[in-house]
């Protein structure tokens, strides 16, 4: 009885300094992130998606996302875009692109950089990239905005999601 208590224990210890491993690894399990469906005529609906990684030391990978479908296939609009803001908080804090995004940088300030980009006849638009928090950053937030076109009557204004505080 005693070996099968102690052998409990040692599986119960062994159990938790694993899981804690898995904690300590800055696996995606700690990215923050938002995603909201809005359904638009005809029935389509809209999905918006914001990522970025939630622990960093150095940089900080960040995603967004626009995406059509119908159903639950996607579907082709005219035009999606999306929009996205990265902005580093914190005193004096400041934001460095530190691996280019997948799109280019529409503007930038010293704690912020936002992106836009717009696909014509296809279902997503989505942007990825790296930024470098400064030192005196203590988090990032991550906005994704989306906005399409569905053939000549069906617009989707754009609507915002937040992965973090902003």
């Amino acid at each position: 009885m005693a070996i099968t208590i102690a052998s409990r224990l040692f599986s119960g210890a062994a159990a938790t300094a694993a899981a804690g491993v898995l904690v300590l690894s800055g696996s995606p399990a700690h990215a923050t992130s938002s995603s909201q469906s809005w359904n638009i005529n005809g029935g389509y609906k809209a999905t918006i998606n914001a990522w970025h990684c939630g622990v960093y030391t150095k940089a900080c990978d960040w995603k967004t996302s626009t995406k059509l479908y119908k159903g639950k296939s996607s579907a082709k609009a005219t035009w999606i875009q999306s929009r996205a803001v990265i902005k580093s908080h914190g005193i004096s804090a400041s934001l460095e692109i530190s691996r280019n995004p997948s799109i280019k940088i529409y503007s930038k300030t010293k704690d912020q950089a936002e992106y836009r980009w717009k696909n014509n006849n296809t279902w997503i638009s989505d942007a990825s990239g790296q930024v470098k928090p400064g030192w005196s950053a203590t988090h990032i937030s991550t906005k994704s905005c989306g906005s399409l076109k569905i053939g000549k009557n069906i617009n989707f204004k754009e609507k915002c999601v937040t992965a973090g505080a902003f």
